[in-house]
């Protein structure tokens, strides 16, 4: 991957990573306190772990 192609790829994981943060207060305002606490979990895994993978390669 060339220069050029890792900072589309950077723009594309922050577009990503923004919808999630979207979806996260969606079900903030849409789902019950204990599924918005497992979503918010399971999104801030996706985000502080499976997103830095990306970044290293």
């Amino acid at each position: 991957m060339n220069k050029k192609e890792a900072e589309e790829l950077s723009v594309l994981l922050m577009q990503v990573s923004g919808k999630l943060d979207q979806s996260v207060r969606f079900v903030m305002d849409k789902d019950t306190k204990e599924n918005f606490e497992s979503y918010r979990s399971s999104a801030g895994k996706v985000m502080g772990v499976d997103f830095p993978k990306f970044a290293r390669q």
